[in-house]
């Protein structure tokens, strides 16, 4: 571990009153980004995965109503209209986070499937979770880093992230994986520190969870596993010390295989070959579309291997990358030196667990020719590792400068450091603000001059919600009929909007037919149409950065009166 004052980004002479009030500083900071989200969960708009997240919840629910209480089935005209368990394509899906959320709508009262206080409900507890999730990466760091300084920087790089930051209000399957992730990746540095049998029992049940989030998480206990074995093989010849560590690793074998089957409905009836089954599926998901990426449309399955490496890198501010790169320096330096023995202290096996949990996902789906979309959504829960790498790069730089003299750590160093530290912060928060509620269209310099013609912008269609607000705030009419390039977007995220505002618009399947016509532009250039110039204006546009995410377009031929 290092010394606090060490791996502080502050001068020495700032650190006393920092530490005097260290608990008011963190509470403070944890207390301001929770009443941020708060403010502004509302702010956005439906992604098209979210009814159908929800949806795979309520058929769960119903398959354990039916273990319960069948009667209610009979009594209830909707569930009996919800498809079985082992009938319903998406079975396969964990839903540990579903069907909570679901029994949560009917707690308060929630009815009506279009009421916007349903995905109100939805954004605020992924939100939630998400929070968690920096919580443990605050605890994270800090364990690994003994400083707190680091690991509130470890959560602002974090939180600071844009497109992290916007998912985390909506995006309920990889946002909700990745705080997962985090929280199982601190149980489990804990662990293997202190491979006590209470230890072991939390570590299982977070790495049940994950699993349940997305089956993706079995990544976890196969690497925990591992660096059990090699524990163990070090251990030789103290048979003592390795009974113990058998015996805790049996419980948390027990306690990850019982609750991964308690919290994921659809394996109680056959477990070995349900599981199997998911895993096959995940490994070559059911998506027949095809993604732009570099200025081409590729199928979906067909992905060159630096799809994920590529988007990484276009979409995660800058000074970030260079952080993560530099922590990879000491990581590899120590692998190389202590070759087959891997590590020789418990910082080195701290390091070594959290780079094998970013690069054995990264080369699984790359080994696997895995189907890729949405950008790099699907490889979120690598950022937790990607945060702590950054900071390992931080402490590497400031412990090489300390170690060649190239500059006063106390002087010098701390403020040159400290300024582009901030300087990217500000610029980061500076595009958060100005953009919002779009963050999750950021693109770095190293995307190009053009990032939206070459790469997906709205690819979750999220900027409808503002279309269809802005048709509604300037069409004075009580019926208005829309259509749109991608028409579940268009349809799910009239949902968010007030009950008086859904009354007025009609949603068409028809150009020909429609007032107004929207697209996030995804799919265009032959895979989907733009509106005929002839008969239709475009009216307004959403623009990110030089980005247009969202166009407007009315009928030529319709008058307004207003």
């Amino acid at each position: 571990m290092q010394d606090l004052n060490k791996t502080s980004l502050f001068p020495s002479t700032f650190i006393t009153w920092q530490n005097k009030y260290r608990k008011a500083i963190i509470f403070t900071f944890f207390g301001l980004y929770f009443i941020t989200g708060c403010i502004i969960y509302n702010d956005y708009g439906i992604s098209w995965d979210e009814s159908i997240s929800r949806y795979n919840g309520i058929v769960t629910l119903k398959y354990l109503i039916t273990k319960v209480n069948p009667e209610l089935i009979i009594n209830n005209a909707s569930l009996q209209g919800i498809p079985n368990l082992h009938e319903w394509k998406d079975k396969d899906y964990g839903v540990v986070f579903e069907v909570p959320l679901v029994i949560l709508e009917n707690v308060f009262g929630i009815k009506n499937n279009y009421s916007p206080e349903l995905y109100y409900l939805r954004h605020f507890c992924t939100f939630l979770f998400f929070y968690l999730g920096v919580v443990h990466l605050f605890l994270l760091i800090q364990f690994r880093f003994n400083s707190w300084h680091l690991g509130m920087l470890g959560c602002l790089l974090f939180i600071l992230s844009p497109r992290i930051f916007a998912d985390s209000f909506y995006n309920d399957k990889d946002i909700v994986l990745l705080s997962a992730f985090i929280i199982t990746s601190y149980y489990l540095l804990r662990y293997l520190s202190n491979k006590s049998f209470w230890n072991a029992f939390w570590l299982g049940i977070s790495m049940a969870v994950t699993i349940n989030i997305r089956i993706t998480g079995i990544v976890i206990p196969a690497i925990a596993f591992t660096f059990i074995l090699i524990d163990i093989i070090k251990l030789y010849p103290d048979v003592k010390k390795i009974n113990q560590s058998l015996s805790s690793a049996l419980l948390l074998l027990i306690t990850l295989i019982t609750f991964t089957i308690i919290f994921w409905p659809y394996l109680w009836e056959n477990p070995l070959q349900n599981f199997l089954q998911a895993f096959h599926n995940m490994s070559k998901f059911r998506w027949h579309n095809h993604v732009l990426y570099a200025g081409e449309f590729i199928w979906a399955a067909n992905v060159p291997w630096h799809y994920i490496p590529v988007w990484i890198a276009i979409t995660t501010p800058v000074v970030y990358l260079i952080f993560f790169i530099t922590g990879l320096i000491p990581i590899f330096i120590h692998l190389w030196q202590v070759k087959l023995y891997l590590y020789k202290n418990e910082p080195q096996r701290q390091d070594l667990v959290i780079t094998s949990l970013f690069f054995g996902p990264l080369l699984a789906v790359i080994v696997m020719d895995s189907v890729l979309y949405d950008a790099w959504r699907q490889m979120f829960f690598l950022y937790g590792s990607f945060i702590y790498i950054a900071i390992r790069g931080v402490v590497y730089v400031k412990e090489s400068a300390a170690r060649h003299k190239i500059l006063r750590i106390d002087t010098l160093y701390t403020y040159v450091l400290g300024a582009i530290v901030a300087f990217s912060l500000i610029h980061t928060t500076y595009f958060m603000v100005k953009y919002h509620p779009h963050q999750n269209v950021y693109f770095n310099f190293l995307a190009g001059n053009n990032p939206g013609e070459n790469f997906e912008r709205d690819y979750w269609g999220l900027s409808y919600r503002q279309g269809l607000e802005y048709i509604i705030e300037n069409d004075k009419r009580e019926t208005i009929t829309v259509t749109a390039n991608m028409l579940a977007s268009g349809r799910t995220n009239i949902r968010i909007l007030p009950e008086e505002m859904q009354k007025r618009l009609n949603f068409s399947n028809s150009k020909d037919t429609s007032d107004y016509f929207l697209t996030e532009h995804r799919f265009t250039g032959g895979y989907k149409w733009y509106p005929d110039e002839n008969k239709f204006e475009e009216i307004h546009s959403i623009i990110v950065d030089n980005i247009k995410i969202m166009s407007i377009y009315k009928a030529k031929s319709l008058s307004l009166t207003n």
